[in-house]
């Protein structure tokens, strides 16, 4: 009996966490091509991602509260009951694209913001702009997270660490 118990776990972890780094290794290559596409450097994006949802591309926070879902329709469903019970501080996916200020980007759809490739595609395209209009890529990390100068460079700074080099 306990050596059926340790070879179902075996089979479980090796059958679940190939199918988790499987994931996260096919999102960073995602997220590699629209950096290319993007002109941004090379693993910025994923260092935001890192820091934003620890590359999980079904990651909700809401109110600054972390929830990790291993399926797209369980975090949709998720969404749309805090978004009914009134929450508007949720933000989704790998980058964490805040809903209601770039819903309209959506067509205010939560299935689509948790498409991981519309996710990131989004949000190096804000990145861009905001590169594009502050000249710098570290002002437009630190304005991706923020306007307040105080938060935006302790998100700067985390996003450098994963990055492992400045900008």
């Amino acid at each position: 009996m306990f050596k059926g118990c340790l070879l179902w776990a075996a089979f479980w972890l090796i059958a679940f966490g190939s199918h988790v780094e499987s994931k996260i290794l096919n999102l960073e290559k995602l997220i590699s091509s629209i950096e290319k596409e993007f002109g941004i450097p090379s693993g910025l994006l994923r260092a935001i991602a890192q820091v934003e949802s620890g590359l999980k591309p079904y990651a909700v926070n809401v109110s600054k509260k972390s929830h990790y879902f291993n399926d797209k329709n369980k975090a949709e469903k998720f969404i749309l009951a805090r978004l009914g019970e009134g929450h508007t501080n949720i933000s989704v996916g790998c980058l964490q694209i805040l809903f209601t200020a770039h819903k309209k980007r959506f067509n205010h759809s939560v299935e689509k913001m948790l498409d991981p490739e519309k996710n990131v595609r989004y949000a190096a395209g804000l990145l861009k702009k905001l590169h594009d209009k502050y000249g710098s890529w570290g002002t437009a990390v630190q304005k991706y997270h923020s306007n307040s100068s105080k938060k935006s460079m302790a998100y700067y700074n985390k996003v450098i660490t994963k990055l492992g080099r400045t900008i």
